[in-house]
C-alpha cells in the first residue's frame, strides 16, 4: 500500500523554531537551483554533513554541522528523528513565489528514502498542492508527503515560507511510526 501523506505524531515548538530561523543571517542561505521556479526565490541552509567513511561501498552517515549545533530547536528535531538522514536543511520560499508542479522521483516511504517537512514559518496564504489535494501544514507539525507524486507550492503571502526538510532512510522506527500515525 502506498502512503500518500500523513501528519506524524511528532511536534516541535513553533516559537523556538522561528527563533532559530531568525538567528541565522540571510547571507548564510544558498540559492537552490530548481527548474520548477524562478531564480532567486528558493534558498537553503544545510544543517548536516557526511561523516568520513573509509569503506566506499556503504552510504555515509550524516552528523550535525556547526550551524545545526548553534540552533537548539533545529537540533531537537534532528535528535527526535531516530533514523539516518541524508539531508536536513531549511528551505525558504520568497513571498509571492511558486514552485511549479513536479515530482521528486525516488522520494517515497516505499522506496526507502523519503522526505519529512516541519514548517517553521507558514500561513494560510501558503498553498501546498499534493497529488491534486491542498495540504495545510501548521508551524511545528511534522509531515510526510510522498514527493514521488506531483506537488506544487504557492507562497501567496508577504512573508518568507520556511520549512525544515529532511530526507530520511526507512527503518523499524519509521515503520512503527507510520503504522501508528
Amino acid at each position: 500500500m502506498t502512503i500518500v501523506r500523513k501528519r506524524l505524531p511528532l511536534s516541535f515548538d513553533p516559537a523556538a523554531l522561528a527563533e532559530d530561523y531568525r538567528s541565522v543571517p540571510r547571507s548564510a542561505f544558498g540559492d537552490v537551483f530548481n527548474p520548477y521556479l524562478e531564480p532567486d526565490t528558493l534558498f537553503r541552509l544545510d544543517l548536516i554533513e557526511p561523516e568520513f567513511v573509509p569503506e566506499m561501498d556503504r552510504t555515509p552517515d550524516f552528523r550535525p554541522n556547526d550551524r545545526l549545533r548553534a540552533c537548539p530547536a533545529f537540533l531537537a528535531v534532528f535528535e527526535a528523528i531516530r533514523s539516518p538522514m541524508e539531508l536536513m536543511r531549511v528551505h525558504t520560499l520568497a513571498p509571492g513565489a511558486s514552485i511549479r508542479p513536479h515530482r521528486d522521483v525516488g522520494r517515497s516511504f516505499e522506496q526507502g528514502i523519503f522526505r519529512i517537512h516541519v514548517p517553521i514559518t507558514t500561513g494560510s496564504d501558503v498553498v501546498t498542492l499534493h497529488a491534486g489535494e491542498p495540504v495545510v501544514m501548521g508551524a511545528g507539525e511534522c509531515w510526510y508527503l510522498n514527493f514521488d507524486l506531483q506537488h506544487e507550492i504557492h507562497n501567496r503571502s508577504d512573508q518568507w515560507r520556511a520549512h525544515l526538510i529532511m530526507d530520511c532512510r526507512r527503518n523499524d522506527w519509521w515503520d512503527a511510526l507510520m503504522t501508528n500515525a
